[in-house]
């Protein structure tokens, strides 16, 4: 993908006394447009002011946070103002994001379910379990003043608003009975949410392979990145980022390590979220005029209306 001039000058602000060897585009991340530098820098640069915004709420998040997680959190290096745009740098975790999903170059990601050792298979296991658990062991009051500046919103007050928003435009791609099943599963899956009964707590809020950093040679996970959705919530999000990833069963073999005090209802919780996944692929995907995330989140869609029955 070619960077364009505008990137480059944000980039040598960021750093003014580094050669520009190698920029590298990374196409993951919805809300920034994100770059690797000389194999030592990652560059964020938002893509519009909310996107700032979280990433001004990530750089409080994880420095008030980095000693409770057993992993490598992004580390801020700088920032920048460049005619308007904004720049975000920090120190790269190395190793590939530890997702199932290939990504833009070879070998970029490492795709855990594909693991035939069976003792490291269920390492990575173990060790995404203690890293969850960590996340949400973590005391609330440890980040509510940080996330006060940041939210405004309740619980079910953020999934109400979420419905109405995808809800709006379920007709730029369905028509007719499917339109109707469609609205139908929106609004049954928001409603089950809001009945929801869960003791809330820390959560990553993104917990997804394409933020989960794995290092081959140390055969181990060595970092987490993107805090911007991070919040107060409902523990089973994360979980349902893992099955969305990695599968269902992949992610019942996660819990099966997890904090020991988790509730029973955790996992199917988990699914009820994961029914959302496809009209916030086709939101984006309508917002940002991407025909790639309209059809993933079309089939995703249709789908979830088919194994639900509606």
């Amino acid at each position: 993908m070619p960077i364009d001039s505008n990137t480059l000058e944000v980039v040598r602000a960021l750093f003014p006394g580094e050669a520009i060897k190698e920029l590298t585009t990374i196409s993951v991340g919805w809300n920034s447009n994100v770059y690797i530098l000389n194999e030592k820098f990652a560059i964020k640069i938002p893509k519009t002011k909310s996107a700032t915004k979280g990433i001004e709420k990530e750089l409080a998040l994880t420095e008030a946070i980095r000693r409770y997680i057993p992993v490598e959190l992004p580390t801020p290096i700088s920032r920048v103002i460049v005619d308007g745009i904004y720049g975000f740098s920090y120190k790269l975790i190395k190793g590939k994001m530890m997702t199932t999903r290939p990504l833009p170059g070879s070998g970029n990601n490492f795709d855990p379910t594909k693991i035939i050792d069976s003792n490291l298979y269920m390492s990575i296991q173990k060790q995404l379990a203690e890293i969850l658990s960590s996340i949400h062991r973590i005391d609330p009051q440890v980040v509510q003043g940080i996330l006060i500046q940041f939210e405004d919103e309740n619980w079910a007050g953020t999934y109400a608003r979420l419905g109405k928003k995808w809800g709006a435009i379920l007709r730029k791609t369905f028509a007719g009975n499917e339109l109707i099943k469609a609205k139908i599963l929106l609004e049954e899956t928001i409603d089950g949410i809001a009945a929801c009964h869960f003791q809330q707590k820390f959560i990553h809020g993104d917990f997804g392979g394409w933020n989960i950093i794995y290092d081959e040679k140390r055969k181990g996970i060595t970092g987490i990145l993107d805090w911007a959705d991070s919040c107060i919530g409902d523990p089973a999000v994360d979980f349902s980022e893992l099955i969305y990833d990695y599968g269902e069963q992949y992610a019942a073999e996660v819990l099966a390590f997890y904090d020991k005090e988790s509730d029973s209802s955790l996992m199917d919780r988990a699914k009820l979220y994961l029914r959302l996944e496809g009209f916030r692929d086709l939101h984006y995907g309508v917002v940002s005029d991407s025909s790639e995330f309209v059809e993933k989140g079309r089939k995703n869609i249709e789908k979830m209306i088919r194994q639900t029955g509606n």
